[in-house]
């Protein structure tokens, strides 16, 4: 289905989201990314790491200094991008349900 702008009825190209985050929270100089996606057929060609390489470089030029996030340990692909643009590990978090 076609709609203004999306480019299937107004004969340009069709756009479509290859690369997502949000920063969710700002304060005491840092800023927290979260819900970082990749188009699933266009993994594994670096588009994630180069993604949150330029939001770290926008967040630090205009936000806050400090840049963190979270990830799941088993997601042994997002840690190899989050440390291949200068993420480190400084913790750990633990959800506890009762």
């Amino acid at each position: 289905m076609g709609g203004v702008g999306d480019g299937e009825s107004d004969g340009e190209p069709a756009r479509r989201v290859v690369f997502k985050t949000e920063v969710g929270v700002v304060g005491g100089g840092v800023a927290e990314i979260q819900g970082v996606w990749v188009e699933p057929t266009l993994r594994g060609r670096g588009l994630g790491r180069e993604g949150i390489a330029l939001v770290c470089q926008a967040i630090q030029a205009g936000l806050a200094p400090t840049v963190s996030l979270y990830v799941n340990s088993f997601n042994r692909t997002a840690l190899a991008a989050y440390e291949a643009v200068g993420f480190r590990r400084v913790g750990t978090f633990a959800t506890v349900m009762l």
